[in-house]
């Protein structure tokens, strides 16, 4: 430390023992890196005495401080700070909505009450940021008012809504997620396939089914993800189809989801693969192959060991053979 920065550095546990939140605000307001940790934890110390002087410079402060507060209320987990909070989730900075949506999420139980009425809110940043936080708290009694979000009049309003069912994993949302599916923004129907995947409940195998041709690529490639784990037979002969299909990542992921069907005709389709035109399919191809070990694909795996061109798919092959060879063999799966 220079000599100048040690006469004048702030005495930030004079500051905290004689409880002086105000003195620790001013040096928050003109922190350098090196004090604002220190600063926060000595709010966080003085506890209920810090609550009022950082919801002030939650509301008043610059952008820096506004955002250092939201962090800083988020590790005193008062209640009293809730309010305060949930008006930050329309802050024009992204880093104060950021801090605040996670102070929210760490006060648990005692935010939930508070940012299920934050989803009527006139503000759809603030809707938005109570439907993220209800998502990170995982809790079973957000689903129902997160489920009535699936039809807010705002786009990412929605999207979020898919994601946070997705992570809640209630199997009531699966029938409100597979109407999603119809959505007419392609962001939401690739929420809702995510999520179904997420929840892997057969109900959802046809409506799936259905978005492998979707307009969207990015529709078709969750969709075959989500597929993929929820294993049900009647998903393979699309998943076959979906194999030759003109789009990169959808055959490279329906590779992936047939490595979970253990059939003759999956086999077939995925030696076929090992001939793809791009390395991602082939690779995904002689996973799922391995993952099925059977021993009709060891001579096609032997064949793509002659392919100079991809060390990372003759590695591949390499692991598969082996797995065929040693059956109890552990996966290595990858990207």
């Amino acid at each position: 430390m220079s000599l100048n920065r040690s006469l004048f550095a702030p005495n930030i546990e004079k500051m905290q023992a004689s409880a002086d939140a105000d003195g620790l605000i001013r040096v928050m307001r003109n922190h350098e890196s090196e004090d604002l940790r220190r600063v926060q934890q000595a709010l966080i110390a003085l506890g209920d005495a810090a609550v009022d002087p950082l919801v002030q410079a939650l509301r008043e402060g610059d952008r820096r401080l506004r955002s250092a507060a939201a962090e800083t209320l988020g590790g005193l987990r008062s209640g009293r700070t809730i309010p305060a909070l949930i008006e930050a989730l329309r802050d024009e900075e992204w880093h104060v909505r950021f801090h605040a949506t996670l102070a929210l999420v760490a006060m648990g139980e005692t935010a939930l009450e508070p940012l299920l009425g934050a989803l009527s809110d006139a503000d759809r940043d603030i809707r938005l940021g109570a439907v993220w936080a209800l998502g990170e708290m995982k809790d079973r009694r957000a689903v129902r008012p997160l489920i009535r979000a699936l039809e807010d009049r705002e786009v990412f309003v929605r999207v979020v809504a898919t994601w946070a069912l997705g992570e809640v994993h209630d199997p009531a949302a699966v029938e409100p997620l597979v109407m999603c599916l119809q959505d007419e923004d392609r962001d939401v129907r690739r929420g809702a396939a995510w999520a179904l995947g997420e929840l892997r409940d057969p109900r959802a195998t046809g409506a799936l089914r259905e978005r492998l041709q979707d307009a969207e690529p990015c529709v078709r490639y969750e969709a075959a993800l989500a597929l993929r784990w929820i294993c049900d037979p009647l998903t393979i002969d699309p998943l076959v189809e979906a194999l030759g299909s003109g789009d990169c990542r959808m055959r490279k992921n329906a590779a992936r989801a047939l490595g979970a069907f253990r059939e003759r005709r999956v086999v077939a389709a995925l030696v076929g693969a090992l001939k793809d035109p791009e390395k991602d399919v082939r690779l995904a191809a002689v996973r799922s192959l391995g993952l099925l070990r059977d021993g009709e694909a060891f001579d096609h795996l032997l064949e793509v060991l002659n392919d100079l061109e991809d060390a990372e798919v003759q590695k591949a092959a390499r692991e598969a053979m082996q797995m065929i060879r040693l059956p109890h063999a552990s996966p290595v799966l990858g990207g």
